[in-house]
């Protein structure tokens, strides 16, 4: 299968999508590379640690845009490459993939409700629950494990590391 990871919350859910990435790589899968020098919403589309966001100024920017995705998504078809068998994104970026009649899975906060909309109506097969803007990024991990764990992709060693609570004084 070739799978295409993207997202909308850099700051927060780049390190989910990347497990996830590296595991499916490992499970045979093809990660997708996407098309260089994309432009959406004023600012570059990027691929950093297998995972596609938008970039602008030399910074990663939070964006609910679907934008970005239909640059990828168009390009791919312009340049004659084989679009992807799974999309695993949030926000705009799986709505888009969802809507272009792609499979999707996306992450969304219960403050962001298109895409339970999406898997209600069919559109994105699976929509994953989560506060999507945590302070520490590193929140997500037991998450992470979990959906890697289910899904039969979490290999021996592949457990995050969890830094031992500091001892009350």
């Amino acid at each position: 299968e070739r799978v295409l990871f993207a997202t909308g919350h850099p700051g927060g859910l780049l390190d989910v999508h990347r497990r996830t990435a590296d595991a499916l790589r490992r499970a045979g899968c093809e990660i997708v590379r996407i098309p260089s020098g994309l432009i959406a919403d004023e600012g570059l589309v990027v691929q950093f640690a297998d995972v596609a966001m938008l970039e602008r100024g030399a910074t990663l920017w939070h964006t609910h845009s679907p934008a970005p995705m239909a640059a990828i998504l168009d390009a791919m078809a312009h340049r004659g490459r084989p679009l992807p068998g799974l999309v695993v994104a949030d926000h705009g970026w799986a709505g888009c993939a969802g809507q272009r009649g792609l499979d999707a899975i996306g992450y969304a906060d219960c403050n962001d409700p298109a895409l339970f909309l999406g898997e209600s109506e069919g559109t994105l097969q699976v929509t994953v629950p989560l506060d999507d803007h945590v302070t520490d990024p590193r929140s997500y991990e037991p998450m992470t494990e979990y959906l890697l764990h289910a899904a039969g992709l979490l290999e021996d060693g592949d457990a995050p590391v969890r830094e031992e609570a500091e001892p009350a004084a």
